[in-house]
C-alpha cells in the first residue's frame, strides 16, 4: 500500500470514482434532475388520464350498445284503427322502443299480455267494453313491471283515475311524440 492511499485517519482511502458515486447518491438532486423527474411524472399522469378516458369512452359505448340491443317491448291498445297506425309509427320512431303488438280492445290486450310480455303499454283511456282504466289495473296485476301510459283525446282531469289505475301518465293523443315516449320510458323503466 502506498502512502498516498492512506488518509488522515490512517485507513486506506477509496478510489475517487467510488467517492463520486457516494456523493451523488447522498447529494440533493440538481434542478435538471428535478425537471426530468417532474416531466416523467407528468407524462405518467397524462398516460393514466388518457387510459382512464379511453376506458370511460369504451364503457359508454358498451352501455349505449346494450341499450340499443335491448329495446323496450311496446303494446299499443286503441279502438281506433287510425290512431293505432299513428301510434305504431310514433313508437317505431323512438330508438329505445319497438312495437311487439297491437290490440283493438282492453280484452284483447289482456289476452296478448302473457304472450307478448310488454315492457311498455300505450293504452287508450276510453274504449268500448273494458276501458283503459280497468285494463291498466289488470295489466298492473299481471305484469307489474310494465310501464303503462294512458292516452286520450281529452286528457285534462283524468290524472287521478290514471294514477289510481297504476299508469305513470295520461297524455293527450294530439301531443304524443317519440321524444315524449322516450322520456317516459327513460324515467320509469325498471331499474331506473
Amino acid at each position: 500500500m502506498d502512502t498516498e492511499d492512506v488518509g488522515v485517519t490512517g485507513k486506506p482511502e477509496p478510489p475517487a470514482a467510488e467517492v463520486a458515486r457516494e456523493d451523488q447518491a447522498t447529494a440533493e438532486p440538481t434542478a435538471p434532475a428535478i425537471r426530468r423527474r417532474a416531466r416523467g411524472a407528468r407524462l405518467d399522469a397524462r398516460a393514466l388520464t388518457a387510459q382512464a378516458e379511453h376506458q370511460s369512452r369504451r364503457a359508454r359505448r358498451n352501455l349505449a350498445a346494450a341499450r340499443r340491443s335491448r329495446r323496450a317491448r311496446v303494446l299499443v291498445v286503441d279502438d281506433s284503427p287510425v290512431f293505432l297506425d299513428a301510434a305504431v309509427s310514433l313508437v317505431s320512431a323512438a330508438p329505445s322502443l319497438r312495437v311487439v303488438g297491437v290490440a283493438a280492445s282492453g280484452e284483447e290486450a289482456i289476452e296478448l299480455l302473457p304472450m307478448l310480455k310488454p315492457d311498455f303499454v300505450l293504452l287508450d283511456f276510453r274504449m268500448p267494453g273494458m276501458d283503459g282504466v280497468e285494463t291498466a289495473r289488470i295489466i298492473g296485476d299481471e305484469r307489474p313491471e310494465a310501464v303503462v301510459v294512458l292516452v286520450s283525446a281529452e286528457a285534462a282531469g283524468l290524472e287521478s283515475a290514471a294514477a289510481a289505475a297504476g299508469a305513470v301518465a295520461v297524455l293527450p293523443k294530439y301531443g304524443l311524440g317519440p321524444d315524449t315516449l322516450e322520456a317516459l320510458w327513460s324515467q320509469h323503466m325498471p331499474g331506473h
